[in-house]
């Protein structure tokens, strides 16, 4: 994992033009022994999105990739090779040598490659790539609850206080990065990959912008943006203050 996420905070630097360090606590390694400690860690995992008001239902969301469990293509229609246009048969070959070959999908790629497919065949793409590189064993996740509906059953019967892991001080709500995703996308302010496109400077003076038409705080505006806040040791309080900020 660390050298995943330096590989990949580096590769992000390199095309922002920034030396933020996106990744700066260490990474532990915990065994878990029993089978409850195990579900415990599972249902925290998958229900994070929940947590954080992404979305209503663990089974909802794409990228816990739950739904990869029994279907390669969840969220997009069924890939029909005969049908497929050109640029999409090329990208699909492409994908499956780098994963053939250890390699992961970089940002040079998308931009390269996805930018020529339509608004459907992105969506399938995006179902054909997590599922190339779907590494997770769901038959032993699945096992240890008995069945895929004891699973789904866990997952919405528990609540963040049920966890025995400690729940993260930062309490950002990830419903506000879908609002803020779509005022910047309306602002034509994306690339074709999606991602922002702005320095640090213009990044604040946005930030002060999104505090005066959204409801996000200063906190979740500066994660969204990509920048340094003021460090946060405590969840927030209910002021206009703590909730608002400034930048």
């Amino acid at each position: 994992m660390r050298t995943t996420l330096s590989s990949f905070s580096l590769e992000y630097n390199s095309r922002g033009g920034t030396r933020i360090l996106h990744f700066k606590k260490g990474l532990n390694k915990s065994r878990k022994t029993s089978g409850k400690k195990s579900r415990s860690c599972l249902v925290y995992i998958l229900n994070n999105p929940v947590e954080k008001n992404a979305c209503d239902k663990a089974f909802e969301y794409r990228w816990n990739f739950l739904q990869y469990h029994s279907n390669s293509h969840p969220f997009s229609e069924e890939m029909i090779l005969r049908r497929c246009s050109a640029d999409f048969s090329r990208t699909r070959s492409l994908v499956i040598e780098a994963r053939n070959s250890g390699h992961p999908i970089r940002y040079n790629f998308l931009e390269t490659w996805m930018k020529k497919l339509s608004v459907s065949e992105r969506l399938q793409m995006c179902d054909f790539i997590i599922s190339s590189y779907n590494a997770i064993d769901y038959k032993s996740m699945v096992s240890r609850f008995g069945s895929l509906e004891s699973l789904k059953i866990a997952l919405e019967s528990t609540t963040g206080s049920d966890y025995e892991i400690g729940e993260d001080l930062s309490k950002e709500n990830y419903r506000h990065y879908t609002t803020l995703f779509k005022v910047f996308r309306k602002m034509g302010m994306f690339g074709t990959a999606g991602e922002l496109r702005f320095n640090e400077n213009v990044a604040h003076k946005l930030a002060n912008q999104l505090l005066k038409i959204s409801d996000a705080t200063s906190f979740e505006i500066s994660r969204y943006l990509h920048f340094p806040s003021p460090r946060r040791t405590a969840p927030p309080l209910h002021t206009a203050q703590d909730t608002r900020g400034e930048f």
